[in-house]
């Protein structure tokens, strides 16, 4: 038996080296046994009602993370700015009183004259006639169909007519109060002037005639202040 003990062969199966590991080594396999470890127990473990999650559907368990987290959501930021920009009340407009007022100057400087026209003794039918085709007002012109039933008109009915559109201006604009924007005017001149006068104790011809001169001076005087509106926004 000590003679086979000296060949080193048969020494190493009766006692077999050491096996011996450097502490790197040591580190590498636990870090692999604890890996190994975590791919188990998170393949095995299920919370309660795991295993009634659905694509798509709302979760059956509430999971409450331990610290909350502050983020800003480019999503909700852009859908909260789209609301802002379509909100009503941050638009912003400027009003020009101003607007009205003289407009309602020049209508009652334009019956004024009319009436100069109609009374002057001076002027016969036919001058009559051209004087009030070639009126300086830049609001409206006149056919010869309308100047031929302003001329028509007595006195009375001429005093009904221009009564009749400074009352319709003046109603005008207080149906906005001294604001009227596109939208308002477009309805004042599409549906409120005919409605109103259809009221009115005029025939059909001066009604069109009427409302022809009242929609002439009626003027936007509120307008969305744009730098304003985006500064709110």
């Amino acid at each position: 038996m000590k003679a086979l003990l000296r060949y080193r062969p048969f020494r190493r199966l009766i006692h077999p080296p050491r096996l011996t590991l450097s502490r790197g080594q040591v580190r590498l396999s636990l870090a692999v046994l604890l890996l190994w470890a975590g791919i188990w127990a998170v393949s095995t473990f299920r919370l309660p009602g795991a295993s009634g999650l659905q694509v798509g559907q709302p979760s059956p368990i509430s999971i409450v993370a331990p610290n909350e987290v502050i983020y800003t959501s480019e999503v909700l930021t852009a859908e909260r700015r789209k609301q802002a920009e379509n909100n009503p009340d941050n638009l912003v407009y400027f009003n020009d009183p101003q607007i009205p007022i003289e407009q309602r100057r020049n209508l009652f400087a334009l019956l004024d004259m009319i009436g100069r026209i109609r009374n002057d003794p001076t002027l016969n039918e036919a001058a009559r006639l051209r004087a009030l085709q070639d009126l300086p007002s830049a609001d409206v012109t006149f056919t010869t169909e309308q100047v031929r039933l302003l001329l028509s008109l007595d006195d009375e009915e001429w005093s009904l007519l221009r009564t009749t559109i400074l009352s319709l201006y003046d109603r005008a604009i207080e149906r906005y109060d001294y604001a009227v924007d596109e939208r308002a005017l477009n309805q004042l001149r599409e549906r409120w002037l005919g409605f109103w006068l259809a009221t009115t104790n005029l025939d059909p011809v001066q009604r069109e005639l009427a409302q022809t001169i009242t929609a002439a001076f009626l003027r936007v005087n509120r307008t969305l202040d744009r730098a304003a509106t985006e500064e709110r926004r």
